[in-house]
């Protein structure tokens, strides 16, 4: 067997000096680096099969925001400020329901609350469709703090304005969302709207970062800190990572870099589960994860380097 090795050979140019012949090791190490990757890839894909829901058709297209239903498997995500819906299966055709971004199935899964798109009537505030009859309603009148109203933002340490994120109560006439001065990311607040009243409150004038989801415990923020519907809040840990938590609350589903990794709540424990390409590309909203309802499997955002198309993701957990 033909061995490589790093070989040290004395110049007699000069004193103390030396060359090293680095190709064949370079060789070895750069095939063995290949030979990892494409065995972490290929074990992320055996382990967690996985397949594609949903694609652009131009690698100038944006998609992103997967929302699972919560009584079935459809999937409800965003492509060029449009909302879409499709099967997990990934053999429907998708359906075209509203302009809008930032969806969110109510609990009967009968309609998704939304924030309007670009291009809409609407310049902003919480909107909610009917899946049946494609009826929508915008709800404009929101609270008000002080001396000016606050609007539907989201949330960004950098100040920017990135999509909305919208959570159901449980009982469905209620939508937690973010608020704050229009073109003012300095105040980020939390706000409540009554979907029966057409009214909004302000639950706390602060917030955890994007909202996830709403429980009985409270509204839940990526990163597992809650806050209580009298306005008090529990703050998670900062050794725990901002991603989805599971509908059983047991683990969290984060991006790090271009890899999908799971972090157990109870032992703060991380298991790598997969890479993806997501960073690659700059056309998907990326750390936008979706279970279903069932917690066996998730949707997300990747990125296809050979035709530079954004893709929503569906993998076995």
């Amino acid at each position: 067997m033909r061995r490589f090795a790093i070989v040290l050979v004395p110049l007699e140019s000069g004193p103390g000096c030396g060359i090293v012949l680095l190709i064949p090791s370079i060789i070895v190490l750069a095939l063995c680096f290949w030979m990892f990757n494409l065995a972490k890839y290929t074990l992320g894909n055996i382990f967690y099969p996985t397949h594609t829901v949903a694609t652009t058709t131009s690698q100038w297209d944006s998609i992103g925001q997967p929302d699972w239903s919560p009584l079935d498997n459809r999937i409800a995500y965003v492509m060029n400020d449009n909302i879409f819906i499709t099967d997990s299966n990934g053999n429907s055709v998708p359906n075209k329901i509203v302009l809008g971004t930032s969806p969110k199935w109510a609990p009967d899964g009968t309609r998704i609350a939304y924030a309007p798109g670009y291009g809409s009537k609407e310049s902003y505030g919480v909107c909610i469709v009917v899946i049946t009859t494609l009826e929508h309603s915008c709800f404009l009148d929101t609270t008000d703090s002080g001396n000016f109203p606050l609007e539907v933002i989201g949330y960004a340490d950098d100040g920017l304005f990135p999509y909305p994120t919208l959570a159901w109560s449980p009982n469905g006439k209620q939508i937690a969302y973010l608020c704050g001065a229009k073109d003012d990311s300095t105040f980020v607040h939390t706000c409540v709207l009554d979907t029966e009243t057409g009214k909004s409150t302000m639950l706390s004038n602060y917030s955890f970062g994007d909202i996830q989801t709403w429980t009985a415990q409270g509204v839940i923020f990526r990163g597992g800190s809650i806050m209580k519907t009298d306005g008090t809040s529990i703050r998670g840990g900062n050794d725990v990572p901002t991603g989805s938590l599971s509908p059983n609350g047991k683990t969290m589903i984060f991006l790090d870099g271009d890899s999908l990794k799971e972090y157990d709540v109870s032992s703060k424990t991380t298991q790598w589960l997969k890479d993806i390409h997501v960073h690659e590309g700059g056309n998907a909203v990326v750390e936008w994860i979706s279970w279903s309802s069932d917690g066996t499997q998730i949707a997300y955002v990747d990125y296809d380097p050979s035709t530079k198309n954004g893709l929503i993701m569906v993998s076995n957990k």
